[in-house]
């Protein structure tokens, strides 16, 4: 496996002039992994993406700065004056990667692999980069629970740079009642957005698939357990175009409720696999590896009253070191083969004010 200052290189040891199958693990796999891990990534392709970079001496530069800048003022020109100008209020907001990468590592008998009539090394390459993009999904979710509950440091102008949207309730029972409270906080917070000059575009609402359809199904601006205030009559549904209930509605279509994509997202409370867990999930603690995400929504980690999550793209940044690390060896003294594989990535608050979360109470 060639590497340089202790990193493993995205290409194989070419250089040998009769290469085993090992020198080519790296350049086929890591292929399979990545772009499992690319079709798997939903939420870190909805918030700001930069890449961390690698120095000439091979050392990563671990700090990725994202400009924000506040307001430029105008003035009167009299005559004759001169100009005294005025300059921009900015702030490079850095964001750090984890102090480690994540990984995983399958191990399998290489001899009894040869006579294996359906070969599964390719599907479990691919479950593996899954594994890593179902982990960045809920990542990315804790993130934006933290930018909803940012505070700004000492050294900020409160009048510019401004804190975190906070939390609206929508209730704890997935029902007619929680959906309609789900477009309640969509407006309040496009209320919100609105005076603070939140761009219109790349505005998201994710929610767990239960209130999704809960709101598909949503055809009336009044009933019986609360109501919208709006011009909305007659049986028009709130969400998006009218569904007809005899044909199959492709779940990953956004819904959309004032500019708001809406989408169902089963990371909210993953139960489908159990490897996997969901956002809700008592096994997300604060993990000081991972930059503490999770510390500022809550002390101690606990995300278990998130329903959902309503933010706008630049809420959040995401830097990413883009490319899968992969390496398989043999296991000493056997005929078993390891394969790990890495992502590493950080994530920080960018426009706080652009995020919200919708818990329970």
């Amino acid at each position: 496996m060639a590497s340089f200052n202790g990193l493993w290189l995205p290409n194989s040891d070419s250089s040998n002039a009769t290469p085993g199958a090992e020198d080519m693990y790296k350049v086929g796999n890591s292929q399979v992994v990545q772009a499992a891990r690319i079709e798997n990534s939903f939420l870190p392709r909805l918030v700001e993406n930069n890449t961390a970079m690698f120095t000439s001496d091979g050392h990563v530069y671990k700090d990725v700065d994202f400009t924000v800048l506040g307001g430029i003022g105008v003035q009167t020109h009299k005559r004759n004056d001169r100009f005294s100008g005025m300059n921009v209020n900015q702030l490079q907001r850095q964001v750090s990667l984890d102090d480690r990468p994540v990984s995983n590592t399958i191990e399998q008998e290489e001899i009894t692999k040869q006579f294996d009539q359906v070969p599964t090394d390719v599907a479990m390459l691919q479950r593996q980069g899954a594994g890593h993009a179902e982990w960045l999904e809920v990542e990315v979710m804790k993130a934006i629970a933290d930018a909803s509950a940012y505070t700004n440091p000492a050294s900020a102008d409160d009048n510019e740079f401004l804190v975190g949207g906070g939390d609206i309730a929508i209730g704890a029972t997935r029902n007619e009642a929680q959906a309609l409270a789900v477009l309640g906080a969509i407006e309040t917070a496009s209320i919100a957005w609105g005076k603070k000059m939140v761009p219109a575009a790349g505005r998201w609402c994710i929610v767990s698939p239960e209130t999704y359809w809960n709101i598909v199904k949503l055809d009336q601006f009044d009933t019986a357990v609360t109501q919208i205030a709006g011009g909305i009559y007659g049986n028009v549904d709130l969400a998006g175009d009218k569904v007809n209930f005899s044909e199959y509605l492709d779940y990953q279509m956004p819904l959309r409720y004032r500019g708001v994509n809406i989408i169902g997202h089963n990371m909210i409370d993953a139960t489908y696999n159990i490897h996997t867990k969901g956002l809700q999930s008592s096994d997300h603690v604060i993990d000081s590896d991972h930059n503490n995400r999770g510390s500022t929504y809550n002390s101690s980690g606990d995300f278990s009253g998130v329903e959902g999550l309503l933010f706008q793209s630049s809420a959040v940044g995401l830097a990413d070191v883009m490319s899968m690390m992969v390496m398989q060896e043999k296991v000493p003294l056997s005929t078993n083969v390891a394969t790990t594989t890495l992502s590493w990535i950080g994530l920080g608050t960018l426009r706080p004010e652009a995020a919200y979360v919708l818990d329970k109470s």
